[in-house]
Formats: C-alpha cells, sequence, structure tokens
C-alpha cells in the first residue's frame, strides 16, 4: 500500500473540530474555528450594556480559522457533481433488542465484501479507465477496507465522536445488520481518528467515493417517492428502521466531508447532498418529530419504537444545527422555515443509553418528554421575576448542554437574519431598537441558564464533553454580531457574500464595522 500521506495527516482537521475523548487527549481543543484567546466574555460585558468595545485588537483571523488551510486535495472531480446510477445493497435490519456479542471482525466479513464492492462500483461509476494514474492511489486505499479495520474504525467511531452528535442508539447498533450508508458513514468518521497517518489517508482518498455509494441508497435516489409508495411486502418495523439508518448515513457523510473532505466535497455536501436530505425530511414529515403525549413504555417493543423516534429527533435536532452552522461558517441561508419545524428538544443521556426495557425498569429510568425548541426559544426572551434575579421560566435542570447548543445556534441565525439580512435595518435604524432590546434580554437569560448548567464544571471537563461544551463561543460570536450592527447603525451595509469558502470570511467584514 503505497498511499500518499496528506498534509494534514492524523485526521487534524477533522479532530480538531470534533476532538478525540479525554483518555487519548489531555488537552483537547474543542471547535477552533470558533476559539480565540484574545476573546475572553469580560470583553463584552461592558460593551453589551451599551459601552463601547474596548479598544483591544481583536484577531479575527484566528478566530475564524480555515478548516482546511494545510489539506492537500486528492480529488479526481473537476467538474460539476452529477447524480450516479444505483448500486443496490443488502438491508440486513439494524436495530436489536440488546446488545449483540457477535460484532467482531470475523463477524464483519461478509460486510467488509459489500463494502469493497460497493466503493469498487462507485469508481467504476464515474467511468474512468483503471489505468488512470490518478486512480492508482485510489485503487490501493481499497486495502485497507479489511474487516479488523472496520471494527476498529466502528468502535473509534463511538469512543471519539459519538460523543459529538449522539444520533446512534449505541447499544443496539448492529454492524453486522445495519444499513450499509450507516455502516459506511460510521466507520468513514471512525477512521478519521486513527493513530495511524497512512490510513487516515488512505480513508480520505475514498470519502468521495463512500460519499457515493452512500447517495446511491434505494431510499435516497431521486425516484425515492416512488419506490416508498410501491408496495414492499416488508415488516413495516423493519422498513421504517431501514429508511432511518440510511437517512442517518446519509446525514452522517455530509458531516465527514464537509470537515475532512477535500474542498469541491465541503461545497458539494453543503450545496447539493445537504438540501436532498431536507427534501427527503419535508416529505416524512420528520421536521415536526415528538414523542407521543402520555406514551408509557411496557416491554421491548414499546422501547424499540421508542428509540427508533428518538433517533429521528436526535437526528433532526442536530440536523437543524448543522443547518444553522452553514450559516455561521459559510454564510449559507437557512433551508429549514422556522414556520414548519415542531420539533422536541432531544431526551436526557441516561434515557437514551439504556439499552432495552428491562434495563430501564430495572434502574426505574423511564424517559419524560421535554420541551419543544420553538418552546424554549420564545422562553429566554421573557422577563425574569422581580422577586428573583434568577431566570424563572425554564425551570432549573429543564434545559441541558445539549439543548443550549441547539438553541444557540438558533439565536446566530435569528440575529443574522434580522439585522444582516434586513433590507430596511439601514435606513430605518430605530424601528429594530425593541427587537435588539428583546434578543440582548434573551442572550441574558441563555447565559444564565448556561452558567447554571456547566456551574462545578472545569474548563478541561467541559471541553472534553464535546461539541455542546463549546455552546457560549457561539453566542459569544451572536452577541459580535449585534454589537457590529449597532456600531454601524444607520449607514449603509456593504454587501456581504453568502456561500463562502474560506471559513468565517462573511464575518470579518460585519466585526470590522466594529472599529469604524
Amino acid at each position: 500500500m503505497n498511499a500518499p500521506v496528506s498534509k494534514d495527516s492524523g485526521g487534524d482537521n477533522f479532530t480538531e473540530c470534533f476532538p478525540k475523548s479525554k483518555e487519548d487527549n489531555d488537552s483537547p481543543q474543542l471547535d477552533q474555528t470558533l476559539d480565540s484567546p484574545q476573546l475572553q466574555d469580560s470583553q463584552f460585558e461592558e460593551s453589551f450594556s451599551q459601552s463601547p468595545l474596548p479598544s483591544t485588537d481583536l484577531d479575527f483571523e484566528s478566530l475564524f480559522e480555515r478548516f482546511d488551510a494545510q489539506e492537500k486535495d486528492h480529488s479526481i472531480f473537476h467538474w460539476p457533481w452529477v447524480e450516479f446510477p444505483n448500486q443496490s445493497g443488502q438491508y440486513h435490519g439494524g436495530l436489536i433488542q440488546s446488545p449483540s456479542p457477535n460484532n467482531t471482525p470475523d463477524a464483519l466479513k461478509p460486510r467488509s465484501t459489500e463494502i469493497r464492492t460497493e466503493i469498487y462500483n462507485a469508481i467504476g461509476s464515474l467511468n474512468i479507465p483503471e489505468d488512470e494514474p490518478r486512480l492508482k492511489p485510489t485503487f490501493e486505499a481499497l486495502d485497507i477496507l479489511t474487516p479488523e479495520r472496520i471494527h476498529t474504525f466502528i468502535k473509534l467511531y463511538f469512543h471519539h465522536w459519538h460523543r459529538h452528535g449522539p444520533i446512534i442508539h449505541e447499544p443496539t447498533f448492529e454492524p453486522s445488520k445495519t444499513a450499509l450508508p450507516l455502516l459506511l458513514s460510521v466507520f468513514a468518521i471512525g477512521g478519521m481518528y486513527s493513530k495511524d497517518p497512512l490510513e487516515v489517508s488512505m480513508m480520505k482518498l475514498l470519502l468521495d467515493f463512500i460519499e457515493i455509494a452512500v447517495y446511491s441508497s434505494v431510499r435516497i435516489e431521486d425516484d425515492y417517492e416512488i419506490k416508498q409508495s410501491a408496495p414492499t411486502g416488508k415488516n413495516d418495523e423493519c422498513e421504517e428502521q431501514r429508511q432511518l439508518e440510511e437517512f442517518q448515513g446519509a446525514y452522517l457523510m455530509v458531516v465527514v466531508q464537509y470537515w475532512a473532505g477535500n474542498a469541491m466535497a465541503k461545497k458539494r455536501v453543503r450545496q447539493q447532498r445537504f438540501m436532498r436530505l431536507v427534501s427527503i425530511a419535508r416529505s416524512r414529515l420528520a421536521l415536526t418529530t415528538q414523542h407521543q403525549v402520555n406514551f408509557t413504555l411496557s416491554n421491548n417493543q414499546d422501547f424499540r419504537s421508542w428509540i427508533r423516534r428518538e433517533c429521528i429527533l436526535r437526528t433532526m435536532n442536530i440536523m437543524m444545527t448543522l443547518d444553522n452552522a452553514f450559516g455561521i461558517f459559510n454564510n449559507l441561508p437557512p433551508h429549514f422555515n422556522w414556520s414548519e419545524l415542531d420539533l422536541e428538544l432531544p431526551c436526557e443521556s441516561k434515557y437514551f443509553e439504556a439499552t432495552s426495557y428491562d434495563d430501564m425498569h430495572d434502574r426505574s429510568c423511564f424517559p419524560q418528554r421535554k420541551a419543544k425548541v420553538t418552546e424554549a426559544f420564545q422562553l429566554f426572551f421573557l422577563q425574569a421575576s422581580p422577586q428573583s434575579d434568577r431566570f424563572d421560566p425554564v425551570e432549573k435542570g429543564a434545559l441541558n448542554m445539549w439543548d443550549l447548543q441547539i438553541l444557540v445556534h438558533v439565536f446566530y441565525t435569528f440575529v443574522w437574519q434580522q439585522l444582516f439580512g434586513n433590507p430596511v435595518a439601514s435606513v430605518l435604524p430605530d424601528t429594530l431598537n425593541p427587537f435588539i432590546a428583546s434578543v440582548k434580554l434573551a442572550l441574558h437569560n441563555w447565559k444564565r441558564v448556561w452558567d447554571e448548567v456547566q456551574c462545578g464544571i472545569a474548563p478541561a471537563e467541559l471541553l472534553a464533553m464535546g461539541f455542546p461544551g463549546s455552546a457560549e463561543r457561539y453566542w459569544l460570536v451572536t452577541r459580535f454580531v449585534i454589537h457590529s450592527f449597532e456600531n454601524n447603525r444607520g449607514k449603509p451595509l456593504v454587501p456581504i457574500k453568502a456561500d463562502v469558502d474560506d471559513t468565517g470570511a462573511h464575518l470579518k467584514p460585519a466585526m470590522s464595522l466594529i472599529h469604524n
């Protein structure tokens, strides 16, 4: 195997944004895109109470560092992305009642063969001669697809990445049976955490072709509606699980390509692949997913149904968060409309980590319904009680770090659209005074709840929690947006490019208004 080692060996770009677990990373640098030692909260308390910002020079180049600045592009794609013919995979039914003792490399031998075949077919679908020199490293990289490595990469996914986006029910995840798109994406993400730089480089060479295989799924292709409406004769529960797993696999493929793929892959997934997922989510009414009122669990079948709905709910919440993140990083307008969303927030981790109904029963740990995203967001705009300096509308303990991370992304999109996406904002600035005041109150309330939630947690521990532990940084950026707008009040707004490739490039001109 002579696959070249890329400049970002070890998956640095990916693992900097989604760091390894604490056991393997004593000093995690979570989400360095929003990390700057000069952006300390104390700098903004005075400014946010209507005083000028301190004159400290802000290092925006460090704040919005490009993810792929050092990345070597191995892509063979130099033409617009097109859809490719199907390569159908066999579905084996992924959700089981209890953890399987057979998730071993030997049990994955048939899946290894299936994966190699699908990726080989994906390469062939491009109709590029096999003796094409650019393909040689890719064919050599296929050697990494052994049962042993697939097994290892799956373990790395759950050990390192799962905490950043817990959408899969780990106790019942069955690699030997799960839908192929989900299996492909899970081991692709896990491969980014390999300690062997050569393995990471080889996996990156395969990412474009893994993407083709994932999106060639029978339920993700353009005519999926026709196939979905046709009678299949299959068990509805099995079919629902298949569709969920294929959708999760397609979503996770967007994630790994957006953060670890080459420049063209990053643009492709945010412009085309993600939009396809939004369309599927809309057609399946996934944007209004909630647990049933007064739903009770009395057996394992109820447990499986509840877990499946919770997985859908979690996937849609995190997908909505990524949609907002595209706005933060690339100034991409949101795909979801606020009016179509009616999602419930994810349940507490202790419920989602249960292995079965019996496990829940033995621990007397049955799930409680959470608030809807819209309801929780609206509560932050309420005034605190005059009798208490604490923010009363949100009951203590009702929101966790994941909830606050989801909600602060909503805040950013809401603020950006109302200020820098408002065509009359510069000519009628005073009309926005009530809005800005209400948002400042809401962000103040968010911060109070955040401080209560993370009270007593050491900074290193907070970072080790993964993506949800970084929520305060997005809160800080949202405040920056408000302050830069206020600093430019009454002046014409300079056009800001949408869908930028350089991460955070659209924020730099907005933030420069602070010093004008």
